[in-house]
């Protein structure tokens, strides 16, 4: 179900696999954990590296943008304070489950 929205009717094709994977990954972490939010937490390291490597590696011929340079210097430390800020605000009993 993950590969879905990002495919669509390319599933079948080899990047299809590589989302079917990461989805089944995202699974594993949400079985592991019992928690929503660690596989969420670790979809955004994974887009954060996938970020990072098109900064590293460059995109084709088109330059990168400096907020894109921003957005994954960043992400680890915006996806730390965000994961706290749930925690302080969601009730006790939520995040022991």
């Amino acid at each position: 179900a993950f590969a879905f929205p990002h495919l669509g009717d390319a599933l079948l094709s080899p990047t299809g696999l590589a989302y079917l994977l990461t989805g089944v990954a995202f699974g594993f972490v949400y079985v592991v954990t019992g928690s929503l939010t660690g596989a969420m937490v670790s979809h955004a390291l994974q887009s954060c590296y996938a970020f990072a490597q098109i900064l590293y590696f460059g995109h084709g011929e088109h330059t990168v943008s400096p907020v894109l340079w921003v957005l994954v210097v960043a992400c680890p430390v915006l996806v730390f304070l965000v994961a706290r800020a749930l925690y302080a605000i969601l009730p006790k009993e939520s995040a022991a489950r």
